[in-house]
């Protein structure tokens, strides 16, 4: 998660100031190397998480087929929760997507739910050291109630 926050800031590659050097060859720009293994280890786990909620999301539906009330088994059984990556694999064929496809969709938004909590957490930082006296003032006012 490191590697992915410290590539989400923005300006971090020269690449995002100057596009023209996206044509440069490999052996000029490492950074295309890095990017190509980042994306074959990215895919991996995506696709690794995304085939394990398929076959339990599978399982699961094949279980509860034979069984009357499907969701006391589910209450019972606990290792099927419903999630957004389930949901999209339901519904993967009305949105034509490949698997790669969904598998990077949900690999995205794990993404983001990983990357968003230190980035606000930094703002939150960043702001308490400017506005001291407003922080104090307004924490307070919470202490009081």
């Amino acid at each position: 998660m490191h590697r992915a926050m410290k590539a989400a800031l923005p300006g971090a590659y020269l690449v995002e100031i100057f596009p023209v050097m996206k044509h440069l060859p490999t052996w000029v720009a490492p950074w295309k190397k890095w990017g190509l293994e980042w994306h074959k280890k990215d895919t991996e786990m995506f696709q690794g998480f995304y085939d394990g909620v398929a076959k339990t999301l599978v399982s699961w539906k094949i279980r509860t087929r034979t069984r009357e009330n499907a969701h006391e088994d589910h209450q019972r059984e606990g290792d099927y929760k419903p999630s957004f990556t389930s949901s999209l694999i339901e519904r993967q064929e009305a949105h034509r997507l490949s698997n790669h496809e969904a598998a990077w969709l949900a690999g995205a938004m794990l993404y983001d739910y990983f990357l968003s909590s230190p980035m606000a957490l930094n703002v939150i930082v960043f702001q308490w050291g400017w506005f001291r006296h407003s922080a104090c003032r307004a924490l307070f006012r919470f202490s009081k109630n």
